[in-house]
């Protein structure tokens, strides 16, 4: 269900941060890139 949460986060003003990302990326392939194509100024941060 992670990858609902993608979708509004392109629509809000703002930031939108997702933690835990690890388990939609692992799913979905390019995801930065179609997310992009998309509009979205996205970043993958490694917190640890």
């Amino acid at each position: 269900m992670e990858q609902v949460w993608c979708l509004p986060g392109l629509n809000a003003k703002g930031k939108t941060e997702i933690s835990n990302a690890k388990y939609i990326l692992r799913g979905y392939e390019n995801l930065e890139q179609k997310l992009s194509a998309l509009g979205a100024k996205i970043s993958l941060v490694d917190i640890k």
